[in-house]
């Protein structure tokens, strides 16, 4: 009879947390599509490759795609949604599907489903071996660019996060990059790294050939119309 293996619970329990390249990565909310305007129950998600805002083209459902990349891809484990409901989506949506969730709660819903849907493709389930559980919240206080990164880097500093990720789509993050250079104060990101994650590019490089033409046709504004508004 083979020995008992003795297991040291103590020292188990000591192990440290696991180190991942970011505390956190925070995914920015980019208005909805509505499915079923006509019907009796209309439903929400993420914005995709229809949708315009009259700003042009939105893709939000790309950001959520690039942070379960960036999870399965070992990046973190904590995903925060950011975005509250602006005006110009209550005005927008106003009459066609009511009560409206915030940016942060739709996309943080979507984002689990899609999680969940995933685990149980034959495809895709073997990628989440060896993952820690996601934690994930919704940060719903501002409904802008520059409120949004506030509140990013308020709540990173409360947490005392020091490496984070920003997701957006490739079309907004030059503006993203410029706002917090020039208009938020020191303070609020003092001992924070932060990196800018285009969507669109991160997915192509992560799981390449999968979307490549998808997104070529979307961000080229002589295919896509409302690229060029955005682009403008």
């Amino acid at each position: 009879m083979p020995a008992a293996v003795e297991i040291n619970q103590t020292a188990i329990e000591s192990r440290p947390p696991k180190q991942y390249p970011y505390d956190a990565v925070f995914v920015l909310g980019a208005n909805f599509h509505l499915l079923g305007e006509k019907s009796s129950n209309p439903r929400l998600y993420p914005s995709d490759l229809r949708d315009n805002d009259g700003f042009g083209t939105l893709g939000g459902g790309f950001r959520n795609l690039a942070a379960l990349e960036l999870y399965l891809q070992g990046k973190t484990r904590n995903i925060f949604f950011v975005g509250g409901i602006s005006e110009k989506i209550k005005n927008q949506f106003a009459g066609k599907i009511s009560p409206l969730p915030t940016e942060a709660e739709l996309y943080k819903t979507k984002f689990e489903r899609l999680t969940n849907r995933m685990k149980q493709l034959r495809a895709h389930k073997e990628r989440f071996n060896g993952l820690e559980d996601l934690q994930l919240e919704a940060l719903t206080g501002s409904a802008n660019s520059h409120g949004n990164l506030e509140t990013i880097f308020q709540r990173s500093q409360k947490a005392g996060l020091q490496n984070i990720a920003i997701v957006s789509n490739n079309y907004h993050t030059g503006r993203l990059k410029l706002q917090y250079d020039y208009e938020l104060p020191e303070p609020i990101k003092a001992n924070i790294n932060v990196t800018i994650i285009g969507a669109e590019s991160y997915i192509k490089d992560t799981i390449p050939g999968r979307y490549d033409n998808v997104i070529f046709h979307f961000e080229d504004p002589r295919r896509n119309p409302d690229m060029h508004l955005r682009l403008r």
